[in-house]
């Protein structure tokens, strides 16, 4: 067997490579569909017709449609693998700066957040227009500028910080943000040469800890499986049959840990952000159990796949639709509120019960289409933004020595 540090680096044309883009949408295209159950007003299973095949399919989509929360430790772990490979690897190469390091992050997180925080503002006036609600309902939203401001600057679930208009997945994104901050301060109290600077990152890592609180480092842990990830070596199995059968069995695992009605009894009701420390193992239980799953089957991945492919396309599809999932991570919320309001409205001439097996598809490619427009401004612009950014802050040495991430 041969070994080799994982993740560092991961070859952008490997098979690998592509496998992690298309999991990274199919995370976000599920955090999608379970927001539009609601809107359809799926409140449990379907119930059976005596055709297994249908009722299958069926079951299936429902489950589905329930583990979108479950995806989001997914993301999770995918964020710890990429960011943590990078940070560990100008570090070790005794390159860091914290003003490279955070405009790369910033300028990735903020393209992206303020056009969605203003297009969140947008289609609830929209809404308040149309459909006749009242003033009382935009101020239950908290679309109040204090709070627009605590959600730019990743505050929202943290000391009494609202998500502005009522958009529900940003509250994943201030977990993310504090981790960026929280494990090179963690690295580095670790292995700075001089006592002094553990010290202080020793203190600044305990400051953050305490400020943030218990909820946003209960999940911090799975974050970390990411980044364990980089810190184990692969393992190279020559049997072809043997390697597909530890593939197939992580898949399985994958989906075991997703299913809600296993989810459900392990957590019993999952709330994102814990207060009561007592609370904080069971509650980390199914996420760990979540992320410790997907976690294997991303090292296997990169154990059987990260091999440089010998036909480079310069069309990649998994490239292209992971490079608006952040985009369609957090625009659509604000549009399922917005398609649920238009369904109670006299604009609505459709029949208001809508089937959701048959068309939940049809909204979701919609919402894909709309966040791929939005993205093509805005995401896809990402590395043009930090170069530039890059190029006011930093000369050209500095610049050089880092790689954008």
């Amino acid at each position: 067997m041969s070994r080799k540090l994982v993740g560092i680096p991961i070859e952008d044309d490997s098979r690998a490579s592509k496998y992690l883009d298309f999991l990274r949408f199919f995370a976000a295209l599920t955090v999608l569909v379970q927001h539009l159950s609601p809107t359809f007003g799926v409140a449990g299973a379907p119930p059976g017709t005596g055709v297994w095949l249908k009722d299958f399919i069926k079951l299936s989509i429902y489950e589905w449609s329930q583990s979108g929360f479950k995806f989001v430790m997914v993301f999770f772990v995918l964020s710890g693998f990429f960011v943590s490979s990078s940070v560990l690897k100008m570090i070790d190469n005794d390159r860091w700066s914290w003003r490279i390091y955070l405009t790369n992050r910033l300028t990735r997180l903020w393209i992206v957040l303020i056009p969605a925080l203003l297009l969140t503002v947008a289609w609830k006036y929209i809404q308040y227009h149309l459909f006749g609600m009242g003033d009382e309902s935009l101020i239950t939203t908290d679309l109040r500028w204090t709070t627009f401001l605590g959600n730019v600057f990743f505050l929202q679930g943290i000391r009494g910080v609202h998500l502005f208009g009522h958009n529900g997945p940003l509250w994943s994104l201030s977990f993310e943000f504090w981790y960026y901050i929280l494990f090179p301060c963690i690295v580095l109290a670790i292995k700075s040469p001089k006592w002094i600077t553990r010290l202080i990152y020793t203190v600044a890592t305990a400051v953050i800890a305490w400020f943030v609180g218990i909820g946003v480092i209960g999940m911090f842990p799975v974050w970390l499986l990411g980044s364990l990830l980089v810190m184990v070596r692969t393992i190279r199995i020559n049997s072809v049959l043997i390697a597909t059968m530890l593939i197939l069995v992580s898949l399985a695992l994958d989906v075991l840990s997703v299913n809600s009605t296993i989810y459900n009894y392990l957590l019993g009701s999952h709330i994102p952000i814990v207060s009561n420390p007592l609370s904080l193992i069971p509650a980390l239980l199914p996420n760990m159990v979540v992320g410790i799953s997907f976690s294997i089957t991303i090292y296997l991945v990169l154990c059987f796949f990260n091999n440089k492919s010998l036909q480079v396309s310069s069309w990649n599809p998994y490239r292209k639709l992971a490079g608006f999932s952040y985009s369609l991570y957090l625009l659509h919320y604000p549009t399922m509120d917005f398609f649920y309001e238009l369904k109670r409205s006299k604009w609505w001439h459709f029949p208001r019960e809508l089937n959701f097996y048959h068309w939940f598809p049809v909204v979701a490619l919609i919402v894909i289409i709309y966040s791929w427009i939005i993205s093509l401004l805005t995401e896809a612009r990402t590395d043009k933004l930090r170069r530039f950014i890059l190029r006011l802050i930093s000369n050209k040495n500095e610049i050089g020595k880092v790689k954008n991430i």
